[in-house]
């Protein structure tokens, strides 16, 4: 009897969870859909179908970072409907707990997690990527009318005589290992341990040539002076190099992450980023198995308190504060105000505790 009914509620639960995907996706291609339309509107030999194509593509990505809100609006749909039946009155009669009746539910979110994570995420970072080639192969195209749009961000990295040297600007030529032309150049300037910041460089533009740098129209800061004006500085290279682009973390993989977090620390970029997306992505599951038993110990409640809409409006609300509490874990991380492993970790913990003791907390009889 209990694996039939596990398997009765398993299937309501897929089936109200493949509806909220199904309408999450609709929703998202059609707003994508405008905005690519827009985006390609005056490029040669780009239509309606190009359009189509990106939205397919980056399609993965963004139901992925929707699918717990998603899994919960699932949730309720299926969980509604087995209260406004009686099903669930009937399986308390037959002295069924909620702990029972709610674990292949929470199989299910947790198989749906671990599933996102290491299999759903690969294919989105690698078809993000390819929509990034893509659109920037179809953007060059009408760079000829603005050339602006052709520069690209990026940090260097140079082991130089007077100590370790980071450079973040933009460059409109060919990057090679030798050579480099990077125009509106930060130039920051640490002692040959690379700890010790010793002096920034602002620079309109700094050439590399074979083992010169040649830094032009420069005002140089050391610590606690004003800055100093020179025409031309040269410094004198050792022989490595390493030269980063950047590198979103939404088009890197998932096991990629922490090699992509230790490239940028030593380039002089933030790693937040990177281990925020990796420890999120682990976190999945749990954020997954939070969203769905908060949304269904809510629905179990509608078929003996009443108030189903204030109750499902209280699921909702719930789950978009932690979305946005989530997001803005993120951005504190991002800004390296919090490691990205607590800012990972913490919402869908607390979610689920929460979740928990409130399931405790109505099985204990004190909520009729």
């Amino acid at each position: 009897m209990l694996h039939r009914l596990n398997k009765y509620i398993f299937l309501k639960s897929l089936s109200g969870m493949v509806i909220a995907f199904l309408g999450v996706s609709a929703s998202v291609i059609m707003v994508d859909l405008v905005e690519q339309s827009r985006a390609v509107a005056g490029i040669q030999n780009a239509n309606f179908f190009t359009a189509l194509k990106f939205t397919l593509m980056r399609l993965p990505g963004l139901t992925e970072q929707s699918i717990p809100i998603t899994a919960l609006v699932g949730t309720l749909l299926s969980f509604t409907g087995l209260s406004r039946r009686s099903e669930i009155t009937a399986m308390r009669a037959a002295g069924v707990s909620a702990w029972r009746f709610l674990a292949p539910l929470g199989w299910l979110a947790v198989f749906i997690g671990v599933a996102v994570t290491f299999f759903i995420d690969p294919i989105s970072a690698k078809l993000n990527d390819q929509y990034e080639a893509e659109k920037d192969r179809l953007s060059s195209i009408v760079q000829i009318a603005d050339a602006s749009k052709s520069t690209k961000s990026l940090w260097v990295t140079l082991p130089s005589t007077e100590g370790q040297l980071i450079i973040y600007g933009d460059s409109k030529e060919a990057i090679t290992q030798t050579s480099f032309a990077i125009n509106n150049a930060t130039i920051y300037v640490y002692d040959k341990s690379g700890l010790n910041l010793q002096k920034t460089i602002d620079a309109k533009l700094a050439i590399r040539k074979n083992k010169q740098l040649i830094i032009s129209d420069a005002y140089t800061t050391y610590t606690g002076s004003q800055s100093e004006f020179s025409p031309t500085i040269q410094m004198g290279l050792s022989n490595t190099t390493s030269i980063e682009g950047t590198r979103e973390p939404r088009i890197v993989p998932l096991w990629e992450l922490p090699a992509e977090a230790h490239l940028a620390k030593q380039n002089g970029g933030s790693p937040e980023k990177y281990w925020l997306r990796f420890f999120r992505l682990l976190m999945l599951p749990f954020n997954m198995l939070a969203m769905v038993l908060f949304a269904a110990i809510m629905s179990i409640g509608l078929d003996r308190s009443g108030g189903k809409i204030r109750s499902v409006m209280i699921a909702i609300a719930i789950g978009i504060s932690m979305y946005f509490f989530n997001e803005v874990a993120g951005l504190m991380a991002s800004s390296g105000n919090i490691p990205g492993l607590i800012a990972a970790i913490c919402p869908p913990v607390f979610t689920l505790a929460l979740t928990l003791a409130l399931i405790s907390y109505r099985e204990d009889g004190q909520v009729s």
